[in-house]
């Protein structure tokens, strides 16, 4: 039986075949349970979570590598590098790293707060422990100053990214109602612990690169220090005014010791462990009967294509065989890995195909056994075993297990072998 191609069937080719599989030139050596499941544990864990899909295509020795430069920057090289980007993207990593390590968020953004103007010519650093009405005075001060930047440091002690949320609408909130010009108010803890800023109110007059040029604390006053400065002030202008120490936790250092003290081999246990409870099979019937199809990939042009430069490429009418170009030199094995019988006649099938690259697809694994379970089945078979997703099982219209597929100049070959009756 032929079965002819759907339109899809090409791009299906290309993105699943010519892409994930072609990587897979060779099975690595045989590793240790425990070294592998210790690289490759986190990456596929969490990829798998966000996109079951992309494990089927995951390289072995890619996977690894990633693994390692995940680990190595959630140890704190990422922490150390976020500091030197644009607040944007501090702030962006900065809310990824709260996450990770269950602490609030630094991101405080919500509508009717403004995000950093362009052009800021003053840094003006308060705290919420300068109170309500304080808080309120500079804001209304800083009210349609494109050159104005308020910084906050982040929530207090106790208080949830939500709560400061609330607390810095309140403080606009009449403005925000009568659509009146707000603020500009930003939350970077680490404007705070760059520029060693221990008390509040503080203001810092910066040149175009954002430079310190001169800065006083006790007051809000940016008219005062602009003033100062066109006369020649610079540097520390010392204490004009009633200073309040910073209440707010240095989000920074908090992330820093958690990073320490943060226990990532139950960290990495807990997400494998995760993963194989949550994980999609694309589980399919056990082979009742020996049955051979064929899939004819061929694909009719629907309109004509032309080049940019008028060149027809193709006419409509015109017929594609990807087999014909391209070809496709493994063979597929699909089968059920938590079966005894489909287990070893994988075993005997790569025995069988020596010399051939092959590719095993397995529709399901034991969650109990988990990540373990799962390495220590690759490492019997000594080599990779994939996740079935739906696209492969469509493209080759798989629908019971094992099931091989080989293919000649022009066609995709699909067998399916039952196993339980003796049939090899």
């Amino acid at each position: 039986m032929v079965t002819k191609a759907n339109s899809f069937l090409v791009a299906g080719l290309v993105a699943v075949i010519g892409t994930a599989y072609a990587q897979q030139i060779a099975a690595p050596a045989k590793p240790s349970s425990s070294a592998v499941a210790d690289k490759i544990m986190v990456e596929r864990a969490q990829a798998a979570l966000e996109n079951p899909e992309a494990v089927a295509g995951s390289g072995w020795q890619e996977s690894a590598d990633a693994t390692i430069a995940t680990e190595k920057a959630a140890r704190g090289d990422q922490l150390r590098a976020i500091v030197d980007q644009h607040p944007t993207a501090l702030q962006q990593e900065l809310d990824k790293a709260a996450k990770t390590l269950n602490l609030p968020s630094p991101v405080a953004q919500k509508p009717g707060i403004a995000k950093q103007a362009p052009n800021v010519k003053y840094r003006v650093y308060l705290s919420q422990s300068m109170g309500e009405a304080a808080v309120r005075e500079a804001m209304t001060d800083a009210v349609g100053r494109e050159d104005t930047m308020l910084i906050f440091r982040g929530p207090n002690k106790g208080q949830t990214v939500n709560q400061l949320q609330v607390w810095l609408g309140n403080m606009v909130k009449e403005r925000v109602q009568k659509a009146e010009p707000l603020p500009n108010i930003f939350v970077d803890p680490t404007a705070f612990s760059e520029h060693d800023i221990t008390v509040v109110p503080t203001v810092e007059r910066v040149d175009a690169a954002g430079k310190t040029i001169a800065s006083v604390r006790g007051l809000f006053d940016t008219a005062w220090l602009g003033s100062e400065v066109a006369n020649g002030a610079k540097g520390d202008l010392g204490s004009r005014g009633q200073t309040y120490p910073v209440s707010e936790i240095d989000l920074l250092a908090a992330m820093q010791e958690k990073v320490k003290n943060f226990d990532w081999d139950a960290w990495k246990q807990k997400a494998a462990a995760d993963y194989w409870k949550k994980a999609p099979f694309t589980e399919l019937p056990r082979v009742s009967q020996a049955r051979v199809r064929e899939i004819d990939p061929t694909v009719v042009v629907p309109k004509d294509i032309i080049a940019p430069n008028g060149t027809v490429v193709a006419r409509a009418g015109d017929t594609f065989n990807p087999l014909e170009s391209m070809g496709f030199h493994q063979k597929l094995l699909i089968f059920d890995a938590t079966d005894k019988a489909q287990l070893e006649y994988a075993r005997k099938f790569l025995k069988a195909a020596a010399g051939t690259r092959v590719t095993l697809i397995t529709t399901t694994m034991n969650r109990d056994e988990g990540f373990d379970g799962y390495v220590g089945m690759e490492n019997e078979l000594e080599h990779p075993v994939y996740m079935l997703n739906a696209q492969v099982r469509d493209t080759f219209h798989v629908e019971m297990v094992p099931t091989t597929v080989e293919a000649t100049k022009k066609v995709f070959v699909v067998t399916e072998v039952p196993v339980h009756q003796g049939v090899k």
